[in-house]
């Protein structure tokens, strides 16, 4: 996916002051720079929603949730220069969790991967990281990295459904103890991942 000149800069000027020479390579030069031939690079923002009237004259602008969309590159970087980023206020665990919930909202139902997206949820613990993280607490190299879990694990107040039909409304009042720890650590839940029935381990390709 092709991305505009403004913002392959803006994620360089956040990658350049860097210590770590393969952090900085995430974005390359070549994809953003643009040939003098070229139409104008078109802005890579959405817009989400307008609620203006086609039969309004007299009224205000309407106010546009605007998204900014960060690279591919970002999202699909280890999760060692994502803390890198992180932990260096390059990236802020509110903008990358928003990202992912974003990307399982487009392509879970598509891909049949995601049986449910914790948006609420991820979007709390990633304002909690980010709040920390401001505030100069910094859990180490998962805090406010978004993650997510097959629906055989137990997550306190979210369905887990063990992917069978009769466990559909299964709710346990407990994380399990692998989720106790990526919570201790600062990691952000965004998604319970689809699995075949009851674990059995075979005629499932994801």
């Amino acid at each position: 996916m092709n991305r505009s000149p403004r913002t392959c800069r803006r994620w360089r000027r956040r990658l350049k002051s860097s210590s770590d020479a393969a952090l900085a390579s995430i974005l390359p030069t070549s994809r953003c720079s643009a040939s003098p031939s070229a139409s104008p690079p078109r802005c890579n923002r959405r817009r989400i929603a307008s609620t203006r009237s086609k039969t309004a004259t007299n009224q205000p602008l309407p106010s546009l949730r605007i998204e900014l969309m960060l690279p591919d590159d970002i999202l699909f970087a280890p999760v060692r220069q994502q803390g890198d980023l992180i932990r260096t206020k390059k990236l802020s665990p509110v903008e990358l969790t928003d990202a992912y919930l974003d990307r399982l909202d487009k392509f879970g139902p598509k891909l049949g991967a995601v049986v449910t997206i914790t948006a609420d949820l991820a979007k709390k613990e990633a304002k909690a990281a980010a709040d920390e993280i401001a505030g100069g607490k910094y859990r180490g190299p998962l805090h406010g990295i978004p993650y997510g879990v097959k629906d055989l694990i137990a997550t306190k107040g979210i369905p887990t459904t063990w992917g069978a039909e009769p466990y559909r409304n299964q709710v346990f009042d407990y994380d399990a103890t692998v989720v106790t720890k990526l919570r201790q650590a600062g990691a952000v839940l965004v998604a319970k991942l689809a699995m075949v029935e009851l674990a059995g381990g075979f005629g499932y390709g994801h």
